[in-house]
């Protein structure tokens, strides 16, 4: 951000700003909790060693959370032209929100990839994650800023999701796989079920306090 600062001016760091925030609330209105209680739900079956719950809680938990993420980022990319009007009074921006889209698919499911190594207790492949994700996201936003200036803007904000995304995925890829061979769609309902309801607890407490800032942004540009 100190580099975004130098280069991009106190206009480049707002617009950095509310552009994350607007990922982030879509990101968690998207997810609808299924991060937080997948997480129980893994670690409970697999506290029990219960390797058929297990499978079914992670099973739930992938083609739950896709489903999230296609719908979030698609919702996302139609309103792209509201947003940008009416949270950026600028529809010239539309383009540039459209393409945040695709970081809200790849947060919501790097939430669910954390919360399967959470569940399966991979404390340390979790450390992992966020430390070379942040060091890779870090180093190619700015390597973008340095290289395009306010071009490179999006690749800034792009570069914390994909980096997330795909460090979680290669971890998570070396867990033990699915053995059960298939899942009746009863018994995915049920954790569906489960999942939202308590879910949406979680994603109400956290979209408190991811829409605070934009709330403040938008208050101090008027």
């Amino acid at each position: 951000m100190k580099v975004a600062a130098v280069l991009l001016g106190p206009a480049g760091i707002g617009l950095i700003g509310i552009l994350q925030n607007l990922m982030a609330t879509a990101s968690t209105i998207a997810s609808l909790g299924f991060g937080n209680v997948g997480t129980r739900q893994i670690a409970q079956a697999n506290g029990q060693g219960r390797q058929v719950d297990v499978d079914v809680a992670r099973r739930a938990l992938f083609w739950g959370t896709m489903v999230l993420a296609l719908i979030g980022a698609g919702i996302f990319w139609v309103l792209r032209g509201t947003l940008a009007a009416k949270v950026l009074d600028d529809p010239a921006l539309s383009t540039e929100l459209g393409w945040l889209a695709l970081g809200v698919a790849l947060t919501v499911a790097a939430g669910s990839q954390r919360a399967l190594l959470n569940g399966m207790r991979r404390i340390g492949d979790l450390a992992r994650v966020s430390i070379l994700s942040s060091l890779v996201a870090t180093l190619f936003g700015v390597v973008a800023l340095l290289w395009w200036g306010r071009a490179g803007l999006l690749v800034f904000i792009l570069a914390a999701p994909v980096a997330n995304f795909g460090i979680s995925h290669w971890y998570v890829a070396r867990l033990p796989r699915v053995s059960t061979p298939r899942t009746p769609i009863k018994e995915l309902a049920k954790q569906w079920s489960a999942l939202a309801k308590l879910g949406f607890a979680f994603m109400i407490a956290a979209l408190t306090t991811v829409t605070g800032p934009v709330a403040g942004a938008n208050h101090g540009s008027e």
